[in-house]
């Protein structure tokens, strides 16, 4: 079971050989398989009482890795970038340099901690990856979920294509049973094994050669390192084996193979099933005279309906429906056979040229544009409104034909701006002839006399009415009176 009781924790983390493994150590992307694999030997190991002791070159030993890789491992283990710490070390070296071996445990799992049992064994027999795919499967197999081959690839950091060459190893030596397509909505179902069942070789049989990896990556494992050799400066050019003198700059390139082939080589003919009409006599108006054009045989499979039309097409168009055929073959296939793929697809170019009246003046646009064209509603399973697996009608075809043409909506005008407007000044009144002239701000303010009073906005005025002296009416000033004595 992948999930513990509530009683759980107190279980052992290793029994019979196998070794129970936290989860996150295989879903989290802080850790890889050389990782996992340090982490089975190191718990395998501490169920002893004096705990795991052993050195790191040692542990390498075990597993087959250089003393590189352990140490990264145990880097990651220990001082782990999320904060967990798997393996507790404890260092047993004196001040001088002497002392013994650190001393190592894994921590104790949760009460409610997601796990699983790997066998020991597992660690020094299989690569990082297959490692990793293999606590999957068994993860997977314990919690009875269906896995695809895409789920798994992200979850290794692989590609498809390579989580089945690791699975097909995997199954090669005996580690899991594939049952191909026999799980929910056709997907693998599997059988984890925790030791290796190989079959039993005859007197007469031979073990198969051990080749390196050359799927996930430039090379095999070589024990961390780098995949560099040494050097050879000899070469088989006949430039440099006719003197220095013949070759500017010397190449230090070495080839693998035992032979080189010397002059031309004569390529054979490609059949005339396979070439189309465009052969390579044939100079197009661009004056390319190369190699002639070449069709696979499921395309010309879908063109036996209209292969009169084809001997009077261009490159150009022959080119593109070979393209276009191809593609909607590689989509047809993800859903059913190769052979029936084909089947349909020659069957729409059929129906495409019997439903056409008259003759067909331009072939290569009659078979881009009618012939091979997709009408359907977009659904893989739809051919021209008809379903290809049950021949009854498409109801999102007759949707889309009983909606009615929804035109897109036209674009909104398109505001221009306009200039702002220029303000105009203000109109000046006319001036008369007789009027005065304007007075000047310091005349209009109130002015006052001596004695507090104001005094009236007359011009020429600095008296108030009470202290000037009053005038005859000629306007001149009245002498005061005087009394004699």
């Amino acid at each position: 079971m992948a999930v513990p009781g509530p009683g759980a924790a107190a279980a052992p983390l290793v029994r019979r050989g196998r070794v129970r493994v936290p989860w996150r150590l295989i879903s989290s992307g802080h850790y890889d398989g050389g990782a996992l694999a340090l982490y089975l030997k190191v718990a395998a190991l501490a169920r002893r009482a004096e705990l795991c002791t052993a050195r790191v070159d040692t542990l390498a030993a075990m597993l087959g890795m250089s003393t590189r890789a352990v140490e990264r491992a145990l880097t990651l283990l220990c001082n782990p970038q999320d904060g967990v710490v798997e393996i507790i070390t404890r260092r047993r070296t004196h001040r001088g340099g002497t002392g013994d071996s650190a001393e190592r445990n894994t921590r104790p799992l949760a009460a409610r901690e997601l796990w699983v049992w790997l066998p020991v064994a597992a660690a020094g027999s299989m690569s990082p990856r297959e490692l990793v795919l293999y606590a999957a499967l068994a993860y997977a197999t314990d919690r009875k979920m269906p896995v695809t081959d895409a789920e798994l690839a992200a979850l290794c950091e692989v590609t498809p294509r390579h989580v089945a060459t690791l699975r097909r190893a995997l199954a090669d030596r005996g580690w899991i049973t594939v049952h191909a397509r026999a799980g929910r909505q056709g997907r693998h179902a599997y059988t984890v094994h925790q030791h290796p069942i190989q079959p039993v070789l005859g007197e007469d049989q031979e073990p198969e050669p051990v080749t390196p990896e050359l799927t996930g990556g430039s090379g095999g494992d070589l024990a961390g390192g780098s995949l560099a050799t040494k050097e050879d400066h000899r070469t088989d050019r006949r430039s440099c084996a006719a003197g220095p003198e013949t070759s500017a700059v010397p190449s230090s390139r070495r080839r693998r193979g035992a032979g080189v082939a010397r002059g031309a080589v004569d390529n054979p003919a490609a059949p005339p099933t396979f070439t189309g009409p465009c052969g390579a006599g044939r100079v197009s108006g661009t004056g390319y005279a190369g190699p002639g054009l070449q069709i696979s045989p499921r395309v010309w499979a879908v063109l036996a309906p209209v292969r009169d039309l084809v001997a009077d097409m261009d490159a150009w168009p022959l080119r593109r429906a070979a393209r276009i055929i191809g593609e909607a073959l590689d989509e047809f296939g993800r859903h059913v056979t190769p052979a029936a793929a084909v089947e349909r697809m020659r069957a729409r170019v059929e129906r495409r040229r019997a439903m056409t009246a008259g003759e067909i003046r331009d072939p290569g646009r009659w078979l881009l544009g009618v012939g091979i064209a997709d009408r359907g509603c977009g659904l893989g399973a739809c051919e021209d409104g008809w379903l290809v697996h049950s021949g009854a009608r498409c109801e999102v075809c007759a949707d889309l034909r009983a909606a009615p043409p929804t035109l897109p909506p036209p674009p909104p005008p398109v505001a221009r701006p306009r200039p702002a407007p220029v303000p105009r000044p203000a109109p000046v009144p006319p001036v008369a002839a007789d009027a005065p002239p304007p007075r000047s701000a310091a005349e209009l303010l109130p002015r006052h006399c001596a004695c507090g009073q104001r005094i009236a906005a007359v011009p020429g005025r600095t008296q108030c009415a009470r202290c000037r002296p009053p005038t005859t009416p000629r306007g001149r000033r009245r002498r005061p009176l005087t009394t004699g004595t």
